[in-house]
């Protein structure tokens, strides 16, 4: 089988164009009001955002190719699929390397955030205890955001991405594909 992957040493491949700062530019709706909203996802979820050139090595190697934009306290780390992070598939890698699946794009993942967050007993089976939190705060958080409450129930769309293999390695990952 052949899989689309870069190297993830030099990058050329996923920053083709060099900016200021030597990485992409994230055109997204975070805010910087009065609350930053890089802030709010770390102190609230746990989520910490990837600035280009600080990712950290993982002990896996995804087929087909994704691109981390954030890790957790939990060990796990976040990614999007090909193309940019406001329009592509948003996953999660467990600290246990299972991949699950959980928005359609980076807006959709900030609505799970912060108005479901049980999605990570959903997804890991260990427990987050938000019972403290009302539903009046996640709606303040969702302001940051410019995000309204959900209509519909968020955690139908987290599953197990059965479209993604993670492997311990790149050589493992080699010996079933041919990485492109």
């Amino acid at each position: 089988m052949k899989a689309k992957c870069h190297n993830m040493e030099k990058k050329e491949a996923v920053f083709s164009n060099q900016y200021l700062c030597g990485g992409k530019i994230i055109e997204s709706f975070i805010p910087t009001c009065e609350e930053d909203g890089f802030t709010l996802l770390q102190r609230k979820r746990g989520i910490r955002l990837i600035f280009a050139g600080l990712e950290p090595k993982f002990n896996w190697f995804p087929v087909p190719c994704f691109w981390v934009f954030a890790t957790d306290e939990k060990g796990g780390a976040f990614a999007h699929g090909e193309g940019k992070l406001e329009n592509s598939p948003i996953y999660y890698v467990s600290a246990e390397n299972t991949c699950w699946y959980l928005a359609k794009n980076f807006r959709e993942f900030v609505r799970l955030v912060i108005f479901a967050p049980e999605w990570m007993e959903k997804a890991t089976g260990k427990k987050s205890d938000f019972s403290e939190e009302t539903q009046e705060e996640r709606e303040k958080m969702g302001m940051v955001f410019g995000l309204e409450p959900p209509k519909t129930d968020l955690l139908e769309v987290v599953k197990e991405a059965e479209e993604i293999r993670i492997f311990d390695s790149q050589a493992e990952a080699e010996t079933e594909y041919e990485l492109l």
